[in-house]
């Protein structure tokens, strides 16, 4: 019940900054909408962590600790939105290595065996995202 309404104080506040008006750039937006997609997987996490625990083969893990990642993954989301939200770019740039260090930590933890090939799907998907703001950050310089 604490988890639940501790998601909902914090989906409530991030959809009040949300319609504060503010003009986000290309890789701001890029970020933001990463950040939206990592707290919606700490939310899943939180609430569902046998099953996604399942869905992606890993190994078990007490059910609290998987929730204490899950509100891990929630805070970096949340960082994130923030980030985006506010055109951060120093913070924007930095995005980009830290989720290209992400890919290519699960990709060594797959290689070596230590993970099964359904986590590759999570590198992929940061490694997506960086690539996403790598263009932005291009076509923004461009325009500029």
């Amino acid at each position: 019940m604490l988890v639940l309404s501790s998601i909902q104080t914090l989906a409530g506040m991030l959809i009040q900054k949300a319609k504060t008006k503010t003009f986000m750039t290309k890789s701001g937006k890029s970020v933001f909408y990463f950040g939206i997609y990592v707290v919606l997987m700490g939310v899943l996490v939180c609430l569902v962590p046998a099953e996604l625990i399942s869905i992606l083969k890993l190994p078990e893990i007490p059910t609290a600790w998987a929730i204490f990642m899950g509100f891990l993954v929630i805070v970096i989301g949340c960082y994130d939105i923030i980030c985006g939200r506010n055109n951060l770019k120093p913070l924007i740039k930095g995005s980009i290595y830290l989720r290209l260090f992400f890919f290519t930590g699960i990709f060594v933890l797959f290689i070596s065996g230590q993970m099964p090939k359904e986590i590759i799907l999570l590198g992929v998907i940061d490694l997506l995202g960086a690539v996403w703001t790598i263009f932005s950050l291009k076509a923004e310089t461009k325009t500029s």
